[in-house]
């Protein structure tokens, strides 16, 4: 066989299996998306999974709503409680706790690249 894959390259293409987000994770990853600009725009799906290196299905199942097209129903679906604690400790707060600073400076950077690839 002499054609070859860069294997380094595809390991590093690789999403994160959906039971590698930690709690905290899981919540920064609603708050993301729960925020809004004044003018009502919202962090892209397709952004937060790329910061969090999981699928969007992943996010709805088991960070946003609890369901998720093709999704698989034998993961336990973690976003009923996700959700139920932001609630719970409110928006400012929740946002205060769990998000990092470098997972802010991920979303902003991931948004400067989104916004770059759909003015082309």
């Amino acid at each position: 066989m002499s054609i070859q894959l860069d294997q380094k390259l595809i390991d590093r293409a690789k999403t994160r299996e959906h039971d590698k987000l930690s709690q905290a994770e899981r919540v920064a990853a609603n708050l993301f998306w729960r925020y809004r600009t004044k003018e009502g725009a919202a962090v892209p799906i397709s952004v937060i999974a790329k910061v969090f290196g999981v699928s969007k299905n992943t996010l709805y199942y088991r960070c946003l709503k609890g369901y998720a097209k093709s999704y698989p129903k034998t993961h336990a679906n973690t976003a009923v409680e996700t959700n139920e604690m932001i609630d719970k400790l409110g928006f400012q707060q929740a946002w205060d706790t769990y998000v990092t600073e470098d997972q802010a400076k991920a979303i902003d950077a991931a948004m400067r690249a989104y916004v770059r690839a759909k003015r082309r």
